[in-house]
């Protein structure tokens, strides 16, 4: 019996079942048909293959709904294994059937980002990556110093979220990076502002994700809580 993971992997690399002639695999709990995959059954598809992207080649849209724990670990799999965007399924049902999305629908996305950095307070700058150096102190015990690589460029977008627990001294500051992902929808003739858990209808065509996050505020009613 083939695993959670390897179904996720054969349809996200669109491999054909030589059987069949589609790509048609199952797992115990998790199966996948031709564009869609699924946890259970039908009634949650976890992502559809929406074709082949000129940058990004295979192209997905992910379901952001919850189930169940199980669930969100087949959920995890395919995140891993299938490159694009998240929707809330749910959300986006007032407008559209989360399967008979297309590429033609995907107008703007800005991938998001959940990187754990440091940063250096005096210098106002943030390092990914580090060594650690032994030095011999003069009572001949051993102690580890920190060498950062070189500083690393960020986008504008994002936000630092520092950790509370500091253990490195006053100058180096741990924390994640965080841009959040948004994805612009078109589904007919509205233009759909998509976050993590909630879907808004904008006002008017954006030209720019920035454009569509500083129109998004509408009315409450059209918001999908």
């Amino acid at each position: 019996m083939a695993s959670h993971d390897s179904v996720a992997e054969k349809f996200g690399n669109r491999q054909v079942n030589s059987r069949t002639k589609r790509v048609e695999w199952s797992a115990s709990r998790v199966y996948c048909e031709d564009d869609l995959i699924f946890s259970y059954g039908g009634h949650f598809p976890m992502a559809k293959y929406l074709g082949e992207h000129p940058k990004y080649g295979h192209f997905f849209i992910k379901n952001s709904d919850k189930f169940s724990s199980s669930t969100s670990a087949h959920q995890s799999c395919v995140r891993h294994h299938c490159f694009g965007p998240e929707v809330s399924r749910s959300h986006l049902s007032k407008y559209i059937h989360f399967s008979d999305l297309t590429m033609e629908n995907v107008y703007l996305w800005r991938d998001g980002l959940c990187k754990w950095l440091w940063l250096d307070t005096q210098e106002g700058v943030f390092y990914s990556e580090y060594l650690y150096n032994q030095v011999h102190n003069n009572d001949d015990s051993d102690a580890a110093e920190i060498l950062f690589t070189d500083p690393i460029k960020l986008p504008r977008t994002g936000k630092f979220k520092a950790h509370r627990k500091q253990e490195y001294g006053p100058r180096y500051q741990t924390g994640i990076f965080i841009v959040e992902e948004v994805l612009v929808l078109k589904v007919k003739d509205k233009y759909l502002l998509c976050t993590h858990n909630s879907v808004v209808e904008l006002a008017r065509k954006p030209k720019t994700i920035s454009e569509a996050l500083k129109i998004r505020k509408l009315p409450q009613e059209a918001v999908l809580n």
